[in-house]
């Protein structure tokens, strides 16, 4: 394992990898192309096969970045990511501006994870459950700044919620920026200016990410149908570096702080009624 560097005052990005090798590379590439910060890349382990858990493991040595071993037992569940959600606090401190990137979210435009967050707490993508009765965090995109006592986030289920939910605890008494985004784009093409099969599900970030969503293939599609998603992705993150690939007009309109919340959104301006109001702070 490369040593950890647990020096005070640097962008530390966390990333857990399961299930798919081929991601490591493209996730790394992208961000040291586009990320404006200079910053530590720690890829977490939490591969059940022992072959591909090899595989990550030289692919750490090869792009000299760090890699860490998830010391919880592997189910191959979604348990596994909520367990090391919560390792990640192990291996940095409240010093650092910490961010949690998921594997399948890439940069696709310049970005900088400290000018964005500025001066608020935390950063990331809402989400609620009962009529927000619990609003929390969805952690696929998690930026926490400096001294806001990461090392107290909890990102257990909680009752009633799905991974994250227990952050809601953490969220009652900080200063959050939401991030805006899409929904899951399910029902046109119109967000890309390049092909898109809307069938892919992907997702916008805040016009600088691109979520290719079910990155673990949880819902169970066919390889074939793997291998064209990964092929467009591939070639969506190549076209990203020559041009945008995305229509700024669209994302104006449903790039919003709830959409991930409310899936079938539909532009409409009316606020929701939730207790942490979303849709100040942004």
């Amino acid at each position: 394992m490369q040593k950890l560097d647990l020096s005070l005052n640097s962008v530390k990005i966390f990333s857990i990898h399961a299930k798919r090798t081929d991601f490591l590379k493209l996730h790394v590439e992208y961000l040291r192309y586009f990320c404006k910060d200079d910053f530590e890349y720690y890829c977490i382990d939490n591969f059940l096969s022992s072959e591909q858990s090899e595989i990550i493991k030289k692919q750490c040595e090869y792009l000299n970045v760090n890699y860490i071993r998830s010391p919880n037992i592997i189910s191959g569940t979604a348990l596994d990511h909520i367990s090391a959600l919560n390792v990640i606090k192990n291996f940095t401190n409240d010093s650092n501006l910490n961010v949690i990137l998921e594997f399948d979210v890439f940069l696709i435009d310049k970005f900088s994870f400290r000018d964005y967050i500025n001066t608020y707490d935390i950063s990331g993508v809402y989400q609620q459950r009962n009529n927000f009765e619990k609003e929390y965090m969805s952690p696929f995109v998690v930026i926490i700044n400096q001294d806001r006592n990461f090392s107290e986030i909890d990102f257990n289920v909680g009752d009633g919620c799905d991974t994250g939910g227990n952050t809601r605890y953490y969220l009652k008494n900080k200063k959050v920026k939401w991030m805006k985004h899409t929904p899951g784009l399910i029902d046109d093409t119109d967000c890309f200016i390049i092909p898109y099969d809307k069938s892919f599900g992907c997702q916008i970030i805040e016009s600088s990410f691109l979520h290719y969503y079910r990155g673990t293939n949880w819902d169970n599609c066919s390889n074939d149908y793997e291998k064209l998603k990964t092929l467009w992705l591939v070639n969506a993150l190549k076209e990203s570096k020559n041009r945008s690939i995305l229509n700024y007009n669209y994302l104006e309109k449903y790039q919003t702080p709830y959409s991930h919340a409310f899936k079938h959104w539909n532009g409409s301006n009316d606020f929701f009624n939730s207790k942490l109001n979303p849709y100040l702070n942004t």
